[in-house]
């Protein structure tokens, strides 16, 4: 196999990137306890685990290990909530390496992991994956990573690896590790089907079939579906606010493959194999996505529409030293943002 090698220029961005992205799991795992809805409840539930009174049995398995480890430990509740930062930046990373070499470039390529995290540092799903559904997050990360192994033909222990982590730390991860079997069919059969599936989602007959199924082979699925979240004022039934929120940022990813023109012309297959992806992360929604927090079912897809977006320009822009320094600032200053959040200053 041969090995790429990267620049001296990007060993000192990969670098410096890696210095700041440790700073960002630091402040994410010492953020203030009022950032995040959901960062009292796992402070609270760490807590007990640090009295014995309670290990979490509600949660998945993972999640449920590394809290019994820290918390016999004693570790801090900062401490324990910045290695799950780090857990989820690591996935990101590889996957952004992962990115690089399916594109034919060094893994450790700075423009791609540059404007893979200078999209995300912009996204309010980012956000939400790191302080308010953590757990989820870890899982939709992995879920990528796993995906990039797929893209690559890489089938080694980190494949198995990011699969557990999908898994262990949110039960949406078995959905979603079954996800990648439809990058077996061509690009315009998986842009119809979703395009199918978006109309009797939008017409209310996704949950009518779930219905009939739940029936038919005396397994109700749907009350299933229906009973979580049962009892917050949250609206159920068709969400067709997300599903034209979803729809229309996967035209514009397939649009800017479409008009990109020659500068594209030599990795263009390999963009709709990554926007492919897209589409196919939001077939879970469009089977079961009308119970309550439906969004949760599209929180993969919004994530993985930064990423997409970061593969486009990382490989459509001109590689002049100013435009990576310029691309690194606005990097910089989008994390510096996050940071500031996390300590209830924005």
């Amino acid at each position: 196999m041969k090995i790429k090698l990267i620049s001296s220029a990007d060993a000192i961005v990969v670098y410096s990137l890696s210095i700041f992205l440790l700073v960002i799991c630091i402040a994410t795992g010492f953020r203030s306890l009022v950032v995040g809805i959901d960062t009292q409840v796992y402070f609270s539930v760490y807590q007990n685990a640090l009295e014995g009174t309670d290990i979490a049995q509600d949660f998945e398995f993972l999640y449920r290990l590394f809290l019994g480890v820290f918390a016999s430990l004693q570790f801090g509740v900062e401490i324990f909530f910045t290695f799950l930062s780090f857990i989820s930046i690591a996935f990101l990373f590889f996957t952004f390496c992962s990115l690089n070499r399916y594109f034919g470039k060094p893994a450790y390529d700075s423009s791609q992991l540059i404007f893979g995290f200078l999209f995300l540092f912009y996204s309010v799903f980012f956000y939400a994956a790191q302080l308010n559904v953590v757990r989820q997050g870890i899982s939709c990360f992995a879920v990528f990573f796993f995906y990039c192994c797929i893209l690559n033909r890489s089938f080694s222990w980190l494949f198995f690896i990011s699969a557990i982590f999908s898994v262990g730390f949110h039960s949406t991860g078995y959905l979603y590790i079954l996800v990648p079997l439809g990058l077996l069919f061509p690009y315009r059969s998986v842009f119809f089907l979703v395009a199918a599936l978006c109309v009797f989602y939008s017409l209310g007959w996704s949950e009518e079939l779930v219905k009939y199924f739940s029936q038919i082979f005396n397994i109700d699925i749907y009350q299933i579906i229906m009973a979580y979240g049962f009892g917050h004022e949250y609206r159920s039934g068709a969400r067709l606010d997300f599903a034209a929120f979803s729809v229309g940022l996967g035209l514009l990813l397939d649009l800017l493959g479409r008009v990109g023109g020659a500068r594209i012309s030599s990795w263009r297959d390999r963009y709709f194999s990554v926007v492919k992806f897209y589409w196919l992360l939001l077939v879970p929604f469009f089977l079961v996505g009308f119970g309550n927090y439906s969004d949760r079912l599209l929180l993969n897809a919004w994530l993985f529409f930064s990423i997409v977006m970061s593969v486009f320009f990382s490989n459509y822009i001109f590689r002049a030293a100013e435009v990576v320094f310029g691309t690194f600032i606005l990097l910089v200053l989008g994390g510096g943002a996050y940071i500031l959040s996390t300590q209830n200053m924005l």
